[in-house]
């Protein structure tokens, strides 16, 4: 079994997700770390993060990736989510 790494880029970004209540973007993830770390170890930790079922990834229509929490009962094989993820198509202001 493989070692569970904690780096102090990977234990910002889980924060970052599991305190937000939307789902984020790498580009989200980047501008909230600010210089912490580059995009590739952003792209590494978030693969580590969902490997480990503590994140799980949606695809929008679009095709932009966004990242969310897990519940803890999640691992890379399967995920446990009993809900949707919505695109909005109009912005009612």
């Amino acid at each position: 079994m493989k070692q569970v790494r904690n780096t102090h880029a990977k234990t910002e970004i889980l924060n970052l997700i599991n305190d937000s209540d939307v789902a984020l973007t790498h580009s989200d993830i980047q501008k909230r770390l600010g210089d912490l770390c580059n995009r590739v170890t952003i792209y590494r930790v978030l693969e580590r993060l969902e490997n480990e079922g503590a994140i799980h990834k949606i695809v929008n229509v679009d095709g932009v990736v966004n990242f969310a929490k897990c519940s803890g009962k999640c691992t890379h094989e399967e995920h446990f989510h009993n809900h949707v993820h919505f695109n909005c198509k109009n912005v009612i202001q």
